[in-house]
């Protein structure tokens, strides 16, 4: 089953199969990769078995608890051990479930929310869509042939991942509900680009201490206006978000309680 990745997450979305149906697996070997809101981890293997089915697409979100994969470990024992049962004597079959209950042809749904989502975008009747992915699910990809061969349309879907997803949420959110003003002022930084040349340290620490310095002094900077509750929040602490361009798309890195962080290595 998909275990609990911690942190509070409920769900996660398969990125890639590192085995197939039909594989030998070690215990603890990796299964799959799998993003959560928040990063992307490998999954190992609870038994050393054969891979009897894997029970989701890649791009499907499952729930913590799941069905990942079910094993065969009897049958694994004995293509790596050569045992042949004895004639006239039936070897039992152990097969153990990655999954607590298993997910059978008929429980699993037709498609994931996101695959269903994705249909209503592009007008998809789903009844009428072939699922090709385990136990006929419909993925991401059925549904995008099923628009092709359909009206054109004039959106080109692209799919995005959690991480993306929590970001573009996130971002959305600060937008809506955080004033924003810009200023701009013009300084004189001779000493201050001493002082980083002595540290040997990037401009950046530089700026998120004085940041957070700024928002000590002036706290109403560091403040949340809870709506629901007709209040002004004026946080103690300072927390800094970092945009980062990564291999992986823009992420935002926190620095907690960057002003009492160091700024030196």
């Amino acid at each position: 089953m998909l275990p609990d990745l911690g942190e509070g997450l409920e769900e996660a979305e398969i990125g890639h199969w590192l085995v197939s149906e039909g594989d030998v697996v070690a215990l603890n070997q990796p299964l799959v990769e799998v993003e959560t809101a928040k990063a992307t981890v490998e999954v190992p293997s609870p038994f050393a078995g054969i891979i009897v089915k894997l029970h989701a697409a890649e791009g499907e979100t499952l729930k913590v608890g799941a069905a990942l994969v079910t094993f065969d470990v009897e049958e694994a024992e004995a293509a790596t051990e050569g045992a042949a049962a004895t004639e006239g004597a039936a070897t039992p079959v152990v097969t153990e479930d990655a999954a607590l209950p298993p997910v059978t042809e008929e429980a699993a749904p037709p498609a994931t929310p996101a695959v269903r989502r994705l249909a209503k975008d592009l007008g998809i009747d789903l009844d009428a869509t072939e699922g090709t992915g385990p136990s006929g699910r419909i993925t991401r990809e059925d549904v995008e042939r099923a628009a092709k061969g359909g009206p054109e349309i004039d959106v080109e879907v692209a799919h995005i991942s959690m991480i993306r997803r929590t970001i573009a949420e996130n971002l959305t959110r600060a937008v809506r509900q955080i004033p924003h003003v810009t200023a701009f002022r013009t300084l004189d930084c001779t000493a201050l680009e001493a002082f980083r040349r002595g540290l040997g340290v990037s401009p950046l620490p530089i700026v998120v201490r004085a940041l957070a310095e700024i928002c000590k002094e002036h706290p109403a900077l560091n403040a949340s206006y809870m709506g629901d509750r007709g209040q002004i929040w004026l946080h103690r602490r300072v927390h800094v978000g970092i945009a980062t361009d990564t291999e992986r798309g823009l992420l935002v890195p926190v620095v907690r309680d960057a002003a009492e962080s160091t700024i030196g290595h």
